[in-house]
């Protein structure tokens, strides 16, 4: 999309950080406009008269501070759609986020400014203010609309009222004059056929005595068709019945009615408002019932487009709000995966640096000399795997990394993986063992190894670090399913550590995601294995999953079809 038209509205008390925000938005949307002012009074009256399609506001200034003018603007009715984006230097500032959003803002935005952030808040901004306008557009439309269907309603009912006064006031004069009733008679017929509405009279033996051009063309002909004729003659005898039995009760007790119904006609189906009411003698006897009614279908339409746009726009709103929240848990996430790649980094850096400078010491034993080298390696080996882990998740990220098939004796593999981890886990007091459900060369499936192993390393690793006591099992079963000819091989991880609980669970193969995000963990590690190993299993054309119960330990699985080729994709 353009943004030629857009503009920017930048309210900061430091007239350096506004010469550089306008500088990033200039570099980001150049065909936007961006204005400037240094306080908030300014601010309120550049809103006013340029209506910019978003506000960034900066919060501690002299005077009113941001969150003030954020008021002001949210309390204006002329400048309450405007979304507003609040700028601070504080990033963890949770309180002025809270504030902000009571304030009536749409974002908050940490200095200094993020350029794809503030790209992607700016485009949120304009389609939530695009929403706003159009939900507002269309909701005066409506109203509109509504409004007429109501008032020609309103002016028929009106003139429905008016002729049963005139038709009382015409009985009256009929007592008078002869000629009176026959000028009265001539005046209601006028009325009875120009009137608009739908009118008929039928007598409490279910006779048409009456009925004006409108309700004859409903049933489909004259009203001479129609007049002299029972009810039971133009509908079925159920119909016919209740409608009888409605019209007898209603002339008995003289209470009238007004209620909405739908019919199906020769003309269609229509939805009318229909005022009955009963028609009494000289004697003031009631001998009959007269039903006027006024189409109300279009009314009717318009209602119910009313409410179909208006759940529209609730689902619209509920959409904007969870992509509003997801960005802000991906924001939140990326600050704890950054924090704690720092804190794993600097931790093996401060070992191997410290130990390193031990190591000068001129009086140094060959004893003490030996654990330190012995701490540097355990750091640089930390470091490696924390490295390597974040250069496998890049290339993930952008799609460099590639599968290399090969012929794979897994059986020799999981073996010398247990032994390479056997120290380190009698180190821990653990039992480390294996099981495969195949022997010697039939354990052979074609694969990318590397990316096997990978799986299988961090599995056991895990395994290690999250088990205080008991054992480790490793290895495989052979699944053979109609989608998959060749063998399908199910491997398995099994400990008897800590386990995981169910909320967990759902979350551990994602990346930038661990069992914790705190920074006071009781275990060391980037988080990225799970997410790492989950990625080369789909690559290889399997899944991962997990089986764990807090306290009695865990078992990961994950499936590798033994030739990819005959897989079905």
């Amino acid at each position: 999309m353009g943004f030629s038209k857009t503009k920017i509205l930048a309210i900061d008390d430091n007239q350096d950080n506004l010469i550089s925000l306008k500088a990033v938005i200039k570099d980001i949307f150049p065909e936007a406009v961006t204005l400037t002012a240094l306080n908030g009074t300014r601010g309120i009256e550049l809103a006013t008269a340029e209506d910019p399609d978003v506000i960034l506001l900066d919060i501690v200034m002299p005077g009113m501070d941001g969150f003030d003018v954020c008021q002001r603007l949210k309390t204006d009715k002329n400048l309450r759609d405007i979304p507003v984006v609040f700028l601070t230097a504080i990033k963890g500032d949770q309180e002025s986020r809270i504030r902000a959003l009571e304030c009536g803002a749409e974002a908050f935005l940490a200095k200094p400014i993020d350029k794809s952030e503030l790209t992607a808040q700016i485009r949120a901004m304009i389609k939530i203010k695009d929403a706003n306008i159009e939900k507002l557009d269309e909701k005066e439309r409506l109203t509109v609309l509504v409004n007429e269907q109501t008032l020609k309603l309103e002016t028929n009912h009106r003139a429905t009222l008016k002729l049963l006064e005139d038709l009382k006031k015409e009985n009256e004069a009929r007592k008078k004059s002869e000629e009176a009733t026959r000028e009265s008679e001539e005046r209601y017929r006028t009325l009875f056929e120009n009137s608009g509405t739908n009118i008929f009279i039928v007598d409490r033996d279910g006779i048409f005595q009456l009925m004006n051009t409108n309700a004859a063309a409903i049933f489909g002909g004259e009203p001479s068709d129609f007049i002299g004729k029972s009810i039971f003659e133009m509908n079925s005898k159920a119909v016919a019945k209740e409608y009888y039995e409605s019209n007898r009760r209603i002339i008995d007790t003289g209470i009238g009615r007004t209620y909405e119904q739908t019919f199906e006609y020769p003309v269609g189906r229509k939805t009318y408002l229909i005022y009955e009411q009963v028609i009494k003698d000289p004697n003031g006897t009631n001998v009959a019932l007269q039903s006027s009614s006024v189409d109300i279908t279009d009314r009717k339409q318009a209602e119910l487009l009313i409410q179909e746009n208006s759940h529209k726009i609730e689902v619209q709103n509920e959409e904007l709000i969870k992509a509003k929240e997801h960005a802000e848990e991906s924001d939140r996430l990326k600050s704890a995966f950054l924090a704690n790649m720092s804190h794993e980094i600097r931790t093996p850096m401060n070992g191997i640096l410290g130990f390193t400078e031990l190591l000068k010491e001129p009086d140094l034993s060959g004893p003490e000399q030996a654990h330190y080298i012995e701490i540097i390696e355990k750091s640089g080996t930390r470091m490696l795997n924390i490295i390597n882990d974040i250069i496998s998740i890049s290339k993930l990220e952008s799609g460099q990394m590639e599968v290399t098939l090969s012929e794979t004796y897994i059986n020799e593999q999981i073996e010398y993986l247990c032994t390479f981890f056997q120290p380190e886990a009698a180190q821990h007091g653990l039992g480390l063992s294996f099981s495969c459900s195949l022997t010697g060369k039939d354990a052979n499936l074609r694969t990318d190894r590397e990316k096997v192993i990978a799986v299988l390393t961090n599995l056991i690793k895990n395994a290690i670090k999250f088990t205080h006591q008991g054992t480790i099992e490793v290895g495989y079963n052979i699944l053979e399913t109609e989608n998959y000819p060749s063998l399908q091989y199910i491997f398995f991880v099994k400990d008897t550590g800590v386990g995981i609980s169910q909320d967990k669970k759902k979350i551990i193969f994602e990346r930038f995601r661990q069992g914790s995000d705190s920074l006071n963990r009781n275990y060391e590690g980037a988080g990225l294995g799970l997410a790492i190993s989950k990625a080369y299993v789909e690559m290889l054309g399997g899944k991962i999953w997990v089986e764990s119960e807090e306290g009695k330990g865990s078992v990961f699985y994950f499936t590798i079809p033994s030739n990819p080729d005959h897989r079905e994709i």
